[in-house]
Parts: C-alpha cells; sequence; structure tokens
C-alpha cells in the first residue's frame, strides 16, 4: 500500500505539472491488488469531468463525475472510484475487472459540446518486469556482461505479461543485426498472465571471443516499457585466442596508458588479474554501436580513445596482467600486458658505507676488509653486488662471504650488502670497484655507484681473519726488501768515505811540490827564471787536471 500511496502522489504531482495541455494518456498500467490511479490531465477550470466504462464497444452511464467539483456517481457512492480534481481517476483496490477502455467526457463550460477521450488500461502483477529480462543480469536496464563457453545457453524472459509476448534473439554489430537460431516458449499462468521465454543454445556462430546479443520482445499493444534488451557475451578463456602478455613497466605516480587493438571494433572488455589471483576481473565493458554504452566498474581507470585503458596516478596496486578481448562480431583480437610497477630507491643510486657522494669517493683501506653499500626503498625487491670495474685475468682483488639483508616497507624494501674483500698483490695502490643492482630485467633500476679502493700498505686489517699464507710471504718479502735496501745505503756511505779520503791526500802532496820547485828557481838569478817558472807551472797544472 506505501509503494501504491507514493506513486499515486508522484503521478498526481506530475499531472498538476503537466496540466497545461488536456489530455488522457494511452495505455496506462495499474497493479492487481493496490491504490492506482488513471491519470488525465484537465485545467482546473473546467467545468465537469465524466468517466464510463467501454463494455463490448458500448458505453453505459458514467460511473463517476465531477461537475463543478461536485462528485457523484454509482462508482463514487460505493466508494471503489474517486476523481482528482484535474479529472483523474483513482481506483482504491485494482482487480482484474478493472482492466479494460475506459470513455472520458470534459466538459469546458455547461453550453459547450464534450472533448472525448479513450484509456486503455492494464492490469499487471508485481511480477511483471516490462521489459524482457536476460538471466544474470542483474540491471535490466544495462547492457549486462557475460562469460559463456561453447555449450552454455542464454535465455531472455517476460514474466506475467497480460498478453503473450514473443520473443527473438538477434546478434547486433557495426552493420546491423542478424538473425541467430533461438527457441520460443510461451506459458499460461494464473489471471491470466503469459510468460514468454527465448533461448539461444549456440551463442557463438560469428565469433567464439566476443558478440552482443540482442533480445526483442515484438508488443504491438505497448504493454512494455523497453522492447530489447542487450548481453554482451565473452568466450572463456579456452575459446579465446591466445595471447602472450607484454611486459609494461610503470613508475609510480605516472601516467599509464595500455591500447587495447589496431582493428575497427563494435564492442571491448577490459579485464585484470592482480597478483595472487587466478581469474580475470572484469574492469568495464564497452558497447560502440547504436547508442554508445560502457560500464565502468572500477574509479582508478578510465576509458580513451574507444580503446585505451588509462591511469592517470599509477599505484603500486595497479600491477598485475591486464587484457583487452575486442570485436566487430567477425573479427576479434585479444591484447595482454603484464605491468609491473617500479619505484627508484632514494637516493636513486646505491650508497655506499663511508663514502661521501656529493663527489667521487676514494676510500682507503687496508689489503684486507669488509665494504658495504644500501639501496632505500626501491619496488620490485633486487639483488645487489660488488665486482672490479676492470676484468682481470689474474685474481688480484677478491670479494667474498656476501651477504644479502632486506628490510620490507610494505609496498618498497631497503636492500642491504655486506661483502669481505682481500687485495692479492703488493705493488697495487688503487683499484676501482662497483656496487650494482642485479637480480632485475628492468633496464631503469640497473643502477650502480663505483669508487676507488686506495690500499694503505701496512695497515691492520679491518677483518678478524686468520692471517693466511699468502700474507706471510708478502711481510717476509716486505722484511727481506727492507734489509737490502739497509745494507745497500751503508756500502754506499763507506766507499763514498774513502774516495774523499784519498782526494784530499793526492791535492795535498801536489802542492806541496809546487811550492819546492818554485823556492828553488827563485834561488837562481838567471834572466830566463820568470820563464822557465811559468812553464813549469803550467806543466804541473795539466797533470793535476
Amino acid at each position: 500500500m506505501e509503494r501504491s500511496l507514493v506513486y499515486l502522489v508522484s503521478t498526481l504531482i506530475i499531472g498538476k505539472i503537466a496540466c497545461a495541455v488536456n489530455e488522457c494518456r494511452t495505455p496506462q498500467f495499474i497493479e492487481i491488488d493496490s491504490l492506482s490511479l488513471i491519470q488525465c490531465s484537465f485545467r482546473d477550470d473546467v467545468y465537469s469531468v465524466l468517466w464510463y466504462k467501454l463494455i463490448k464497444f458500448t458505453r453505459g452511464d458514467a460511473f463517476l463525475t465531477l461537475v463543478n467539483t461536485k462528485k457523484s456517481g454509482e462508482g463514487f457512492l460505493s466508494g471503489e472510484f474517486d476523481i482528482y480534481p484535474n479529472g483523474s481517476l483513482i481506483i482504491q483496490n485494482v482487480s482484474m475487472k478493472h482492466e479494460g477502455t475506459y470513455r472520458v467526457d470534459m466538459l469546458k463550460n455547461p453550453s459547450s459540446g464534450p472533448e472525448t477521450f479513450f484509456v486503455t488500461v492494464y492490469v499487471f502483477v508485481p511480477t511483471f518486469s516490462r521489459v524482457p529480462v536476460i538471466d544474470n543480469c542483474a540491471n535490466k536496464r544495462e547492457t549486462c556482461l557475460q562469460v559463456l563457453n561453447n555449450t552454455s545457453e542464454i535465455s531472455c524472459t517476460i514474466k506475467d505479461a497480460r498478453l503473450a509476448i514473443p520473443l527473438i534473439w538477434m546478434l547486433r554489430a557495426g552493420d546491423g543485426d542478424r538473425n541467430i537460431s533461438s527457441r520460443l516458449s510461451i506459458k499460461n499462468g494464473t489471471h491470466p498472465f503469459f510468460t514468454s521465454r527465448a533461448t539461444v543454445t549456440d551463442a557463438f556462430v560469428y565469433s567464439r571471443a566476443l558478440i552482443l546479443l540482442v533480445c526483442q520482445a515484438n508488443d504491438p499493444s505497448g504493454l512494455l516499457q523497453k522492447t530489447e534488451s542487450l548481453a554482451l557475451i565473452q568466450g572463456n578463456d579456452e575459446t579465446l585466442p591466445n595471447a602472450l602478455p607484454k611486459p609494461v613497466l610503470a613508475r609510480r605516480n605516472t601516467r599509464l596508458e595500455l591500447d587495447c587493438t589496431d582493428i575497427s571494433i563494435s564492442y571491448l572488455v577490459w579485464q585484470v588479474k592482480k597478483n595472487q589471483e587466478s581469474v580475470f576481473k572484469t574492469l568495464f565493458h564497452a558497447v560502440f554501436v547504436g547508442d554508445h554504452f560502457h560500464n565502468l566498474l572500477n574509479d582508478d581507470y578510465q576509458l580513451q580513445n574507444h580503446s585505451s585503458v588509462v591511469v592517470e596516478d599509477v599505484k603500486v596496486h595497479h600491477e598485475g596482467i591486464y587484457r583487452c578481448i575486442s570485436s566487430n562480431a567477425f573479427e576479434d583480437d585479444v591484447n595482454m600486458y603484464e605491468v609491473v610497477v617500479f619505484v627508484y630507491p632514494d637516493p636513486t643510486y646505491p650508497v655506499v658505507d663511508g663514502c661521501n657522494h656529493q663527489q667521487y669517493c676514494v676510500l682507503e683501506v687496508p689489503l684486507e676488509g669488509s665494504l658495504a653499500c644500501t639501496v632505500k626503498g626501491i619496488r620490485p625487491q633486487v639483488q645487489l653486488d660488488i665486482t672490479e670495474v676492470f676484468e682481470r685475468s689474474s685474481n688480484v682483488l677478491q670479494f667474498y662471504d656476501k651477504t644479502i639483508t632486506v628490510k620490507d616497507h610494505g609496498d618498497t624494501s631497503d636492500v642491504l650488502l655486506t661483502s669481505k674483500y682481500r687485495c692479492h698483490s703488493v705493488t697495487e695502490s688503487r683499484l676501482t670497484v662497483e656496487c650494482k643492482v642485479v637480480g632485475t630485467n628492468i633496464e631503469e633500476l640497473h643502477l650502480s655507484t663505483k669508487f676507488d679502493l686506495l690500499f694503505l700498505h701496512g695497515a691492520e686489517s679491518t677483518t678478524d681473519e686468520n692471517v693466511s699464507f699468502d700474507d706471510h710471504r708478502y711481510w717476509i718479502t716486505v722484511i727481506v726488501s727492507t734489509v737490502i735496501h739497509v745494507f745497500c745505503l751503508m756500502i754506499g756511505l763507506l766507499i763514498g768515505k774513502v774516495n774523499n779520503v784519498n782526494c784530499f791526500n793526492l791535492n795535498s802532496s801536489l802542492q806541496k811540490n809546487q811550492e819546492k820547485k818554485i823556492d828553488l828557481l827563485r834561488k837562481k838569478n838567471d834572466k830566463s827564471c820568470g820563464k822557465y817558472v811559468s812553464l813549469l807551472l803550467k806543466s804541473d797544472m795539466n797533470f793535476s787536471s
């Protein structure tokens, strides 16, 4: 009864708004066992309204009249009927006898002739759908999506109609509708009401991937509000064309767009299978035939250019395998994408312990010790490795006991690598090494940091390892080399001292001989003494040199 009252009030309001034109629309439907209204819209200034029930095309006396705002008639006096000021007929409790054709005479004034209107009234039960209903389609007003296999059937029904309404199935494509085989059954129910049902046994006559089926009703009496319903039928995984996922990398907080197909399409379905899920879930389906329609089931996604799916702000939960199934009823296409969301670490490079990454890093280290590097806030989880940059035929620098530690932060993780090292050369003083991201095929995450190790020979090791045989050999070599250098230095100093003494004695002897010769020549008062002295000095100087 509450539903009937709401319907009655809303109908009267609409009638009041629309009463600028005198009319009674036809046909009209009233629900059995309810308070219902047969609506007319007459202006308030009309003089009289008379209601008649036609029986076998003849008119009896008016069962309800409204003359100058005064109500009368057998129907009014019995309480079965009432009338609204705008001329609409109120039926207090609808039964099957109220179905039929009514005549309404309206007089604008006492001296004018009547304007006559005819209204066909149908009684329906609450189960009357008034639209063809496709099985498993919850929303009767929109195109629904169903997944079927090769042997599945699909049916549509009109239940408890006052008249028998035939149904047929059609295939709808861009160039029009095509017949498709179906079987029809019409059963007579109670009151009397009829139930019509049409069933398709082989839906995939034209396409095994995606087709648009239409259930159409032949309703010349106008009982239905809508004469056709649509269902988009998708083949299951066994019937769909094979497709391999194409890898797609999407950086978090950026825009992602996935194309569906290059063919001309009439309808499509976008689906996604998230990580750890075993089946695809539909994001939306769209029909581009007739009145365009698309049903978006997730606000994260948008449909653009009639086929592409767009995510404006990619998050980690958008990872998964995406599938687009498209068709024009005669040509199918299936495209799949494996979307991986990655996140750059912060900072965007491996951080080496002990390095100031504002400039190229050089670490002063002993010949044996340990190193560590880290990437923070990265996705997906990766591995780290540390190696010498320039490969050598001999293992000069050895890395061992590498350990990876991962700290999970939900969407991202921190990865720490620690490794011990040992330098086996006493001649190498500086080597270039690299900490790099490994264990991922994401090229954007192939990050690395290069730095130099400056070896401090003789410095104590930073590890607790026992000294190996190679270490003994190194220290013996250092000690022997030091002794040899000291010995050679002492011999050199000794030889240098002896040479200096001999040279001093030789110079002193020459000087004494020259002085004796000069004294001897001075004693001679010979005129040629000066010349002789000069020659003698010259010869002595040559001897000295």
